[in-house]
């Protein structure tokens, strides 16, 4: 599942951690966002964040 943020930063969000307080929640990469919308599939027009598209490409996230 991918999260995008309000600066179209697209996240990997990793879906074996629970969700974090007021919306946020974990990411592949290690970061705690606040997506503005998720969804299933890689969205268009957004930019992909670098350590997320490094995990995605070697496919060793959770």
């Amino acid at each position: 599942m991918y999260g995008t943020t309000e600066k179209k930063i697209t996240h990997i969000i990793d879906e074996s951690r629970e969700k974090g307080w007021g919306g946020f929640v974990n990411t592949v990469c290690g970061k705690w966002i606040r997506p503005d919308w998720l969804t299933q599939d890689r969205p268009d027009g957004t930019r992909m964040c670098k350590l997320c598209a490094k995990k995605e490409a070697t496919m060793k996230f959770r």
